[in-house]
């Protein structure tokens, strides 16, 4: 019997060490990118080696351990922007080498650049991308530069580069000039535990919100998401809708100065009893919040993917959202779309979506197909793809 040309090179692959820089995982879409894609590439790929090099803080939000036979980690100290990016540049490239690592994956938009090392890297963040300078401190606007700058070089330097949609491809093209060949576009998934179902009596929202109907705002707390216009469109449709529909925010304040704004907004409108900020929350409680939420409204100006979209579709529950590009992209037809600078048209959005019983069985059907475009175990497969290609590039 002969073997398959697939068999013979599968064969023939030599196993190689992949080192996975997750020091600059915080929270939100980056980690539940990172720790889903960790859990499919360790469930499809028993062949390579696998070094994961995180806070500790962070591990088990990860969902690293060592039931995986060919993972280990190394724990290092958490640090700030500037003693991380320094390490990352000067001393994760000798710590490579003293590993024998064959490719590095960086998936905080940059790798180092500053001593030769292989790796691929992962462009997830687009604020670094779009220079706008308007309202934001200089030493906001100082860290960005430098992030742009950090960016343009890894891209050049990195074996292959990953954009996380094709609107993030775009950008590094128009940006830094980069061949569009030369950059794959690997999205999220959807989230598997959205079928599963919920044990028996369970109770996990009922310290979190009012018994009430409400909308759902899922993300950090910060300028780009978008928070303060929500806030004065909720209070606009406020008059026709019921009393009863409340606003429910979702995420960490991440810009204390944003959410002071935002919350100024919630007392000018007399919203105190409507408005409910649960700050950042577990996977059990989001997830229930997602199951008994009227509907998700993500009012973000500017995004890379835009997960939570992804998610309500997923979960079965109608979306509003922004029309801007990675969104669109994300959702297809399967979302209620406003211009997020338009007040009034969010507004009517968030009106039509509770009051139009067939518009929200439409998205609600056409979401849960579209939610399906998206597998973990395709990014996965598709990563580790990568990775091979970048080994054997010279």
């Amino acid at each position: 019997m002969h073997s398959t040309g697939h068999e013979s090179n599968r064969q023939k692959r030599i196993p190689v060490k992949i080192a996975v820089n997750a020091l600059s995982v915080q929270g939100g879409g980056g980690l539940t990118f990172l720790k889903n894609l960790l859990r499919h590439l360790l469930l499809i790929d028993k062949e390579n080696e696998y070094l994961v090099l995180a806070v500790e803080a962070k591990i088990e939000a990860l969902g690293i351990h060592n039931s995986y036979p060919n993972l280990r980690t190394l724990i290092y100290p958490s640090r700030g922007w500037i003693a991380r990016g320094m390490w990352e540049q000067i001393l994760l490239p000798w710590v490579m080498r003293r590993e024998r690592v064959d490719i590095l994956y960086a998936p905080g938009n940059q790798g180092p650049v500053l001593f030769c090392c292989p790796f691929v890297v992962f462009i997830q963040n687009v604020d670094p991308l779009i220079r706008e300078f308007k309202g934001y401190p200089l030493c906001f606007l100082l860290k960005r530069e430098i992030s742009r700058f950090l960016m343009r070089v890894s891209v050049r330097r990195a074996r292959k580069v990953i954009a996380v949609s094709e609107y993030t491809r775009q950008l590094i093209m128009r940006a830094f000039g980069y061949p569009q060949e030369k950059i794959a576009v690997i999205g999220h998934g959807f989230p598997e535990e959205a079928d599963a179902p919920f044990p028996e009596g369970t109770t996990v929202l009922q310290e979190v919100r009012p018994r009430e109907p409400y909308f759902l705002a899922v993300s950090t707390i910060k300028e780009n998401k978008n928070y303060e216009n929500l806030v004065q469109a909720f209070a606009a449709a406020c008059a026709r809708l019921p009393e009863s529909m409340n606003l429910l925010i979702a995420g960490e304040a991440e810009d204390q100065g944003c959410f002071s704004r935002v919350n100024k907004l919630v007392q000018e409108n007399g919203l105190n009893s409507r408005v409910c900020f649960l700050g950042d929350v577990d996977v059990g409680t989001l997830r229930a919040l997602y199951r008994e939420a009227a509907a998700l409204v993500f009012p973000s100006k500017r995004e890379s993917f835009g997960l939570p979209p992804l998610e309500a579709m997923a979960y079965g529950i109608p979306l509003a959202a922004s029309r801007i590009e990675p969104i669109v992209e994300v959702c297809g037809d399967a979302a209620c779309y406003f211009d997020p600078e338009n007040n009034q048209e969010m507004a009517e959005a968030m009106v039509e979506i509770v009051k139009n019983t067939e518009l929200r069985k439409t998205l609600i059907e056409r979401g849960l197909v579209q939610a399906k475009l998206f597998s973990w175990e395709a990014t996965a497969r598709r990563t580790l793809a990568i990775f091979h290609v970048a080994v054997s590039a010279v």
